[in-house]
């Protein structure tokens, strides 16, 4: 049975969750290797708050929010709580996932597609990108002037022994529980023709992973088990289980080249963007080509990167009166339209409350809705 339609994106996104129990199961392992690139530090991304949402794009967003012409039906049949709503392992928290939380996120997403063009929320299947050649990272870019040890997502293959098949599947690379395309790609595609995929089209945007919160929540890192005042690494911490999660969603933004991405549980979303240090500045342009510039950035993401992260509780939603939190559904769907805007890391970021829109995409540049358009 339906609860009814919704006037409003933001009373649909901030509808309340359902009400789930999960089994402990803490001491189960989560994957790793040893290889994978761990970011140099991680620290909250403040910004990532509903008061900075309400001036996005010169407050378009919040007029698109908050419209109350719309018609939007929550998921049926509702959420079996004896029959679904205990959590064990990753299944049950994407069969939650699957049946509440992504039909919400992609409604809200469809009514605004052709004001935001936004990225969705697909299986990883529907992603084609195209390989992108691994780097090869200068000592200088390594602090102390070693050289570097972490080995490249992008150029693992063949770097380890494949003498049986346990040594054979720790070289495939891991894979993303999900991607964030545009439909427009899929859509338009040649593939429909039995050509090859549009590459630029149907590229991942979005990088995403999923963990049942019966065996991992963000505890350890909100009460400093991990790192310090800072945001650095504590000692021998980026290796802890409870890092695992984080160190592997970096991993997949840094592979994808996308500065955005989400850690989502049962219990919780983490919101994040990956960029090079605070302090780190682009390399003149008149000194070096854009294709080395790129490569200089790529390198500092692998030896030095940081991972902003934004927490948002899966119990937040909407009650009577005035609402100022996020909720999981209302943040991915904010991720889904900033990754359909300028997606790939770059040497510093303007405060989201100067996003300019993408209105469309020309073969030369990039248009937005304040340029001159001729």
């Amino acid at each position: 049975m339906s609860q009814g339609m919704a006037k409003s994106i933001f009373e649909y996104l901030t509808y309340k969750n359902p009400e789930l129990k999960h089994e402990n199961r803490f001491k189960c392992t989560l994957s790793r290797e040893d290889w994978w690139l761990t970011p140099k530090r991680l620290v909250p991304w403040e910004e990532f708050n509903f008061q900075t949402m309400m001036q996005m794009f010169g407050e378009r967003l919040k007029t698109e929010l908050m419209r109350n012409d719309r018609k939007l039906d929550y998921p049926a049949p509702k959420i079996s709580l004896n029959a679904e709503g205990t959590v064990s392992g990753e299944d049950t928290a994407i069969n939650i996932l699957t049946r509440w939380t992504k039909p919400m996120v992609t409604a809200a997403l469809e009514a605004v597609d052709d004001t935001f063009h936004p990225v969705f929320w697909v299986p990883p299947s529907l992603s084609r990108s195209p390989p992108i050649a691994a780097p090869k990272p200068q000592p200088e870019m390594v602090q102390g002037g070693e050289q570097p040890r972490r080995r490249s997502l992008r150029n693992r293959k063949g770097s380890m022994p494949t003498s049986d098949s346990k040594s054979r599947s720790r070289s495939r690379p891991p894979r993303p529980d999900g991607a964030g395309i545009h439909f427009a790609g899929l859509a338009n595609s040649s593939v429909s023709q039995g050509n090859q995929q549009d590459s630029t089209t149907t590229r991942s945007r979005l990088a995403c992973e999923i963990k049942p919160g019966s065996m991992w929540t963000s505890e350890a890192l909100q009460i400093g088990h991990l790192v310090d005042e800072n945001g650095y690494w504590l000692e021998n911490r980026s290796n802890a289980r409870d890092a695992s999660p984080l160190v592997q969603v970096y991993n997949y933004c840094v592979n994808l080249d996308t500065r955005y991405g989400f850690l989502i549980t049962s219990r919780e979303i983490l919101a994040v963007r990956v960029g090079p240090p605070l302090e780190s500045r682009s390399p003149s342009s008149s000194k070096l080509s854009h294709e080395r510039t790129e490569q200089k950035l790529n390198e500092m993401l692998y030896y030095h990167g940081v991972m902003e992260y934004a927490i948002i509780p899966w119990g937040n939603y909407r009650t009577k009166g005035k609402y100022e939190n996020m909720t999981i559904n209302l943040s991915l769907w904010v991720l889904c339209i900033l990754a359909g805007q300028d997606y790939r890391p770059d040497w510093s970021y303007k405060a989201l409350s100067e996003e300019r829109l993408i209105v469309r995409d020309t073969p030369n540049q990039r248009v937005r809705d304040d340029d001159p358009v001729f």
